[in-house]
């Protein structure tokens, strides 16, 4: 059984032996193939974590799975995964892109709360809803990738406090390119 994802880490190397990940410092990276799901605050506060590419087999990521990961510069979430769960990413503060797999069509309560370097984000027309607070306090964020068209944009359910459209007041204005992949 080999290893689905690789995690780099900010001050270890990882080592594949007999299918896992093992860190200089002998702890186990416990993803497999097969996996399904990252549970709810499976990585919360994984201050190791810089890098990740998740393997095909996810489906979903559930609520702060994610959570205060701060040295998280990049992430690649597999077309497979259908769902994000509230607050994924919470104060993921390095962050600086991601691309949203094709098939969510949410995108929960703070799911990149204080990503405060989070600079663009890519998602398709599937997205009808973005949650209250989903990008507050994403002060770098300048650029969102929307593969529909402006018409599509209009549809899309925002659920705020009445206060904030997209990014949320203590967030950057992003402009939004249309019909992006």
């Amino acid at each position: 059984m080999g290893i689905l994802n690789f995690f780099e880490t900010k001050n270890k190397r990882p080592v594949i032996k007999d299918g896992e990940i093992v860190y200089t410092d002998g702890r186990v990276e416990d993803l497999k193939y097969g996996i399904k799901e990252i549970k709810e605050k499976a990585y919360y506060r994984n201050h190791d974590i810089v890098s990740i590419i998740l393997p095909a087999s996810i489906t979903s990521i559930d609520s702060y799975a994610f959570e205060s990961c701060a040295n998280l510069e990049s992430i690649v979430l597999p077309e497979s995964v259908t769902s994000i769960g509230y607050g994924t990413f919470l104060g993921c503060s390095n962050l600086k892109t991601i691309k949203l797999p094709s098939k969510i069509t949410y995108i929960p309560y703070q799911a990149f709360c204080a990503c405060e370097n989070l600079e663009s984000i890519t998602f398709s027309a599937c997205v009808t809803g973005v949650g209250r607070w989903a990008f507050e306090r994403c002060k770098a964020l300048t650029d969102i990738y929307y593969s529909g068209t402006q018409e599509d944009w209009k549809k899309i359910e925002f659920f705020t406090d009445g206060n904030q459209k997209f990014c949320g007041k203590k967030s950057a204005r992003a402009n939004i390119h249309f019909n992006c992949e």
